[in-house]
């Protein structure tokens, strides 16, 4: 997905992503350059959403990580003991 932005007289393509929410968050919202970067992958795990990305002209890979706590203090410290 993506919108063209004119800024500054540049135009930038902006690409983004959205991850739903889990509970009563309200989702992750990921944007980048769409075009310096080519999404690749989206991973996530406990506490943390990430999106890879091949930057740049030599297709570097670029990863945009997104790492957050449950907002349930009871699950919050689940992890701690």
């Amino acid at each position: 997905m993506g919108n063209y932005v004119l800024f500054c007289g540049i135009m930038i393509v902006w690409e983004w992503m959205i991850v739903p929410s889990m509970g009563r968050s309200g989702g992750i919202l990921k944007m980048w350059d769409g075009g310096k970067g080519n999404f690749v992958s989206l991973f996530q795990g406990k506490g943390f959403v990430g999106v890879r990305l091949e930057w740049g002209v030599s297709k570097n890979w670029c990863i945009i990580l997104k790492a957050y706590g449950p907002c349930d203090f009871f699950v919050k410290n689940e992890d701690v003991g």
